[in-house]
């Protein structure tokens, strides 16, 4: 039998060089989606670190505590933060963590301030306002963060104990 005539078995050249194309095509496609999915992550880490900072934040304003009536203490970390009734007062908070602890060292991912309008009465409900920006070397000033990437803020309404 002639060599020449004898069927063929496997793949011409073309068809390689079609499938390798096609393969390359595929995983570029897929590699150029990597930034968006990295940057997807990130943004994903930093609002969970605000959820945690604005939750740390509101547990320990819902403790709040008074030994007189009218002066109310409350501690965050390390740091003991006074107010008084019908005195609004605001506060800026040490930077904290992405675990919504306050940062040692000033080496936070979060900023924090917080805005206080103290109850009327004893009794009476107050009410504050929890900003966070990030990153951490961002700052407050004019009613607006300065430097932020992003930010955010939560109104809540607790009872001092």
């Amino acid at each position: 039998m002639n060599p020449s005539l004898r069927p063929s078995a496997g793949f011409s050249l073309v068809e390689v060089s079609m499938a390798i194309g096609i393969v390359a095509f595929a995983f570029l496609g897929i590699v150029a989606l990597l930034p968006v999915g990295l940057k997807s992550v990130r943004e994903s880490g930093v609002r969970n670190a605000v959820s945690m900072t604005e939750r740390s934040i509101a547990e320990s304003l819902r403790s709040a505590a008074t030994a007189d009536g009218t002066n109310f203490s409350f501690t965050i970390g390390n740091s003991t933060f006074t107010y008084q009734l019908n005195t609004p007062q605001s506060f800026a908070l040490p930077p904290f963590t992405a675990t919504g602890t306050p940062a040692l060292h000033g080496q936070g991912a979060v900023a924090a301030r917080l805005d206080i309008e103290p109850p009327a009465s004893r009794f009476a409900p107050a009410r504050a306002v929890i900003r966070t920006a990030w990153p951490s070397s961002a700052t407050f000033s004019s009613g607006s963060w300065q430097g932020a990437e992003g930010s955010a803020s939560s109104a809540i309404t607790f009872f001092p104990r």
